[in-house]
């Protein structure tokens, strides 16, 4: 994919709702050959390597990208990074006009898709703290905004949890019609890829947000039912089956059983986290859920980390991970909690989540996407893992 192929929806974003002319952006393309590529502004160099810096987490891109930076001004003419002007740009309508007066902005578009959305990062002048703007760029991508903003709005309320979040600033429509919402940028920089005791009070801030019920009355569980009924003509025969056999799985093992659900973020993963001098912060709210899988945060952070790294996912690696996620609940929930005895089965329960979701969105099973190959495996060999010693092998 090239930058080419994303202009079409950031420029129908529309102007700002505004009675000043909005301002025209015109920005240099970082990886215009990526599914994400970055927009940063031309004439602020300590800015457009600010959002390097923000919103690139892998080392060797965001080496790469400072290298191009100090390229394309050493060589001008070689015109080595595309020049993108946006019209009306809606800087004006996302965080009002007089914060926006003077900024430095950059534009970071998100993978195509249902859900694509932009992040748009405004810096102020006078050391004002920076905000972050999230755009949905598809009809079909409203919603989850509409969700983030939700969920920031009802979460600010709750102080254990709000510590923890970015500050919601405005939320509305633009004048193209797509939903946006805008909030205070979150302290540090890089990602947070290894799960440490910040990664784990935040957990337990989110894990004291819920009650105890039988699995099978819990909002998790007939959220799972539900979806997994509504996306079977959305599947072939063999995947129907095996989503099937293992939901039913799930109810044989802790149906009955009684066991915490509780707030989940949904999406916590190192790149949708920051920690700053201890503290950890998470962005990209628009999954959350209560009354959720108390290992579902916990599960896809380890998970998605791995499959970020490109390292195979199987029992050598679910094992030892069952046996840590049993400690982690411990610590969160008591020993007597129950979640660690019903690791195994909370495990089968996230990765049905995950691929149901995941069809769900995309409207079919795409048995090529990355998650789903690897997801759909683990199911197709839980006899394995689910029945394999806790050993030290695979440990991220």
């Amino acid at each position: 994919m090239s930058f080419s192929d994303v202009k079409f929806p950031l420029l129908a974003l529309g102007g700002a709702a505004s009675n000043r002319l909005a301002p025209i952006f015109e920005a240099r393309v970082l990886f215009a050959w990526r599914r994400q590529p970055l927009l940063v502004p031309v004439r602020d160099a300590q800015g457009a390597h600010d959002a390097v810096r923000f919103f690139v987490g892998n080392p060797l891109l965001r080496g790469l990208g400072h290298a191009l930076l100090a390229l394309d001004r050493k060589l001008p003419r070689a015109e080595i990074l595309p020049l993108f002007r946006w019209r009306d740009f809606p800087a004006p309508a996302l965080f009002g006009e007089e914060f926006a007066a003077g900024a430095s902005y950059a534009v970071l578009c998100g993978s195509p898709g249902p859900l694509q959305k932009a992040t748009v990062l405004c810096r102020p002048r006078d050391g004002l703290t920076p905000r972050v703007a999230k755009v949905a760029l598809k009809q079909t991508a409203d919603m989850a905004v509409a969700l983030e903003e939700h969920w920031l709005r009802e979460l600010g309320r709750l102080p254990p949890v709000a510590a923890f979040l970015p500050r919601l600033t405005d939320a509305g429509t633009l004048a193209g019609g797509r939903r946006f919402v805008a909030m205070s940028a979150l302290p540090g920089a890089g990602a947070a890829s290894r799960f440490g005791h910040a990664h784990r009070q935040f957990l337990l801030a989110l894990g004291a947000q819920g009650g105890v019920h039988p699995w099978a009355n819990t909002e998790a569980f007939n959220r799972l039912r539900e979806r997994a009924q509504g996306v079977r003509p959305m599947m072939q025969p063999e995947h129907r089956a095996l989503i099937d056999a293992a939901l039913h799985e799930v109810e044989q093992r802790i149906g009955v059983c009684r066991l915490p659900a509780c707030l989940a973020h949904g999406d916590f993963a190192p790149w949708n986290v920051r920690v700053s001098a201890g503290r950890l912060f998470a962005f990209d709210w628009e999954y959350a859920q209560a009354g959720a899988n108390p290992l579902h945060d916990y599960l896809h952070f380890h998970l998605m980390s791995r499959l970020a790294r490109h390292r195979p996912l199987g029992a050598r690696f679910m094992a030892p991970l069952l046996s840590r996620a049993g400690r982690h609940a411990d610590s969160v929930f008591g020993v007597r909690s129950g979640v660690a005895e019903a690791a195994g089965a909370l495990a089968l329960h996230y990765l049905l989540d995950v691929i149901t979701f995941y069809v769900e969105a995309s409207r079919c099973l795409d048995p090529a996407h990355p998650v789903l190959r690897a997801y759909l495996h683990l199911l197709q060999k839980r006899g394995q893992w689910l029945a394999a010693p806790a050993t030290t092998e695979g440990r991220t």
